[in-house]
């Protein structure tokens, strides 16, 4: 009898025990499933179980879709899980690596992929082979409006080889980002239509993916004179143009009006060119100044006293490219201060002695030093 109830009262323990575990694991996943809610990356960290709970991870999904990664492999393979996961939702950024995490028979599936690409260009990194050389995906990709450089030319780069030759996918990116050109083929970077309708709408560097064909073409080199290019280094166009090319005064003129640091390829006619160099040295089309354009002119020029007057009233520093004799000059240094009192550090060694303008240089107020000099 004492056996039975020793056998009996295990038993109850044991079930006791058993229950406890179910109801602390029902627990555990509610507060899992209540965190996830709150902020999906968190399923990171939840139990290789929870990993694989369906209603778990979509709730992680729905509130952050990059935890989609942390699903387990047969949820990645979840149709359902993986679409939830690409919804693009308010104040979210774009997400195409989620498909990188995938599996295989997703990354083919072509309804899920239009749908990735449609969200993030990017996704079309992550798809098949297969779909990367389907045309209508790569037009979904490529036609997708998106404000955030690189990502606007990338379409291009992730489809196959065969489409980067395709003339009416290439046009379309083009169309969008004229930096697009530079994943084009070889061939279609050498077609003047296709280079013409990237000029049109890229930015200074665009001409850097031409084709070398094209250094001696004057419509092409034209078109890239008007583009102005926001890093250090100049107009590319007058750089990349054939010898001749850089001696075409119309062309010249275009370049050094878009930058006026374009004149430091222009011939060195065109460098003696008044005209030329007065449009080189004036505030470019964005309001800004080429204070360096100075430099490029040719020897007389820089010695010109209106040429030097005009480019320091739009830029002090433009003094330092000017002749020893004007850096000399008291009566110009006087002049020129008018404009900008910065001059007189490019002054020679002996005005920047002279009493005088060691007084101008002191700690003055505006109208203070505009008086000494009147």
């Amino acid at each position: 009898m004492d056996n039975n109830d020793d056998f009996l009262k295990k038993k109850i323990e044991s079930q006791k025990r058993q229950r406890k575990i179910v109801e602390d694991s029902k627990k555990r996943r509610e507060e899992v499933l209540a965190s996830v809610k709150e902020y999906g990356y968190r399923l990171r960290y939840a139990s290789e179980k929870l990993k694989a709970d369906k209603e778990v991870v979509l709730e992680a999904v729905k509130s952050y879709g990059r935890a989609f990664e942390y699903a387990s492999n047969t949820l990645k393979n979840d149709p359902e899980v993986l679409l939830e996961a690409l919804k693009r939702r308010k104040g979210t950024l774009p997400c195409g690596f989620i498909l990188k995490h995938a599996s295989e028979k997703l990354r083919s599936n072509r309804e899920i992929v239009i749908k990735a690409v449609k969200n993030d260009v990017t996704a079309l990194k992550y798809a098949s082979d297969e779909l990367k050389a389907d045309k209508a995906v790569v037009l979904e990709a490529i036609t997708k409006e998106i404000n955030f450089y690189p990502l606007t030319c990338k379409a291009l780069y992730y489809a196959s080889d065969e489409l980067k030759n395709d003339r009416e996918i290439v046009l379309t990116a083009l169309r969008k980002d004229g930096n697009s050109l530079q994943y084009a083929s070889k061939k279609l970077r050498s077609d003047c239509e296709i280079v013409l309708q990237a000029l049109k709408k890229g930015d200074g560097d665009t001409i850097t993916y031409v084709s070398d064909d094209f250094k001696n073409n004057r419509e092409v080199v034209l078109e890239a004179a008007k583009i102005y290019r926001y890093l250090p280094g100049g107009c590319f166009a007058l750089e990349y143009a054939s010898k001749d090319l850089r001696s075409d005064r119309e062309i010249v003129l275009e370049a050094v009006r878009t930058d006026g640091n374009a004149l430091k390829y222009a011939s060195k006619d065109l460098r003696s060119d008044r005209e030329i160099v007065l449009e080189a040295i004036s505030p470019l089309k964005e309001g800004a100044f080429s204070s360096a354009a100075l430099k490029y002119a040719s020897k007389d020029l820089r010695a010109d006293h209106d040429i030097v007057l005009q480019a320091v009233k739009f830029d002090g520093t433009a003094l330092k490219y000017a002749s020893k004799d004007l850096r000399s000059d008291r009566d110009f240094l006087l002049e020129a201060v008018s404009n900008d009192i910065n001059v007189l550090q490019y002054a020679s060694k002996k005005l920047q002695a002279d009493p005088e303008f060691q007084e101008i240089q002191g700690p003055y107020e505006l109208e203070d030093w505009l008086e000494l000099i009147n």
